[in-house]
């Protein structure tokens, strides 16, 4: 599957719609961004079973502050609609390969389970 551009209306669903979503956070102007992108496009083609998006933080102010982006590029991986991964800066093709691999390992769907076991502790 291909880098979607998303938007600030459509933020929300792609991550609600799709179990594994990577985010790469940039800006036109950000040299370093720019480097990254071949890096994210490409992994992106290796895993066409998970999302990847792009949002341009100039484009998309409302999204960056909700995400607390201060620094670009920055990726998140975000898993059944819950942050995993969020890294500050660009990372290698096989970095990012590895970071995929653990987001389809890692089970998210039941990590309130365990809080509330009946179990406090006391045993009397």
């Amino acid at each position: 599957m291909a880098v979607m551009h998303v938007k600030q209306e459509d933020f929300m669903s792609v991550v609600r719609s799709n179990e594994i979503v990577f985010v790469d956070f940039w800006a036109k102007w950000c040299a370093p961004c720019r480097a990254f992108g071949p890096i994210f496009e490409k992994v992106s083609e290796n895993h066409p079973e998970i999302t990847f998006i792009k949002v341009d933080i100039d484009e998309n102010p409302d999204i960056a502050a909700e995400a607390e982006i201060h620094s670009i590029p920055t990726i998140k991986v975000i898993k059944n609609c819950g942050e995993i991964w969020n890294h500050q800066g660009s990372v290698t093709a096989e970095v990012l390969e590895l970071v995929v691999e653990e987001a389809k390992k890692l089970d998210t769907s039941d990590e309130d389970d365990n809080e509330d076991s009946g179990d406090n502790g006391d045993n009397e």
